[in-house]
């Protein structure tokens, strides 16, 4: 039995690595986008400016009224959010968080930003769908006020949802079932 779970518990451990995505390194100053740890994170829509100011430094920030980023995975194309940080100078800014793919949304939540009203809060947005698997992320504002800014986001790359196992790796995994059933047998003979 012992060797059962410990087949089992090699054929299916996987090394779940989380990326954070903490915009180091950029330098102060207009942003239109930039890759960070085997993900693309674009600007979509609005004026993005590098931040002196994070949680740590830098962060980024929007300045106009509507501002989107789009976050992508360069490696395997798939990937699920674990969660954001986001901070907003005025009460009232609103975010919108949308997971897709292939296309079809998979997730579409948002919420009220900096409701202590004190500018150094951040708050970090937990996605209550962070299993999910997306190949697109789409984070978007609503500002209130004169800017929002975005920090630390916590990304896991994913294989993609729809893909078939190979025929090799299930006659592998067949043969060494096979051979567990064998060796049991002898033993029980």
């Amino acid at each position: 039995m012992k060797k059962i779970v410990c087949l089992f518990v090699c054929l299916f451990a996987g090394s779940a690595n989380a990326t954070l995505i903490d915009f180091g390194g950029l330098s102060t100053g207009f942003y239109s986008g930039h890759s960070e740890d085997g993900f693309s994170v674009s600007n979509t829509l609005g004026d993005w400016i590098v931040s002196g100011f994070g949680n740590p430094d830098p962060s980024i920030y929007a300045t106009t009224a509507t501002a989107s980023v789009q976050v992508t995975d360069l490696t395997t194309g798939f990937f699920s959010l674990s969660n954001v940080d986001f901070t907003a100078n005025n009460l009232g800014s609103t975010f919108t968080i949308i997971g897709s793919l292939s296309g079809s949304e998979l997730f579409n939540f948002g919420g009220v930003l900096n409701t202590d009203n004190v500018q150094t809060s951040w708050d970090s947005i937990s996605n209550s769908f962070s299993g999910t698997v997306i190949d697109s992320l789409d984070i978007s504002f609503s500002v209130a006020g004169s800017s929002v800014n975005i920090d630390n986001i916590s990304v896991f790359s994913a294989e993609n949802p729809n893909s078939v196992p190979e025929p090799t790796s299930l006659v592998l995994l067949g043969l060494g079932l096979a051979g567990l059933g064998f060796s049991r047998r002898k033993k029980t003979a």
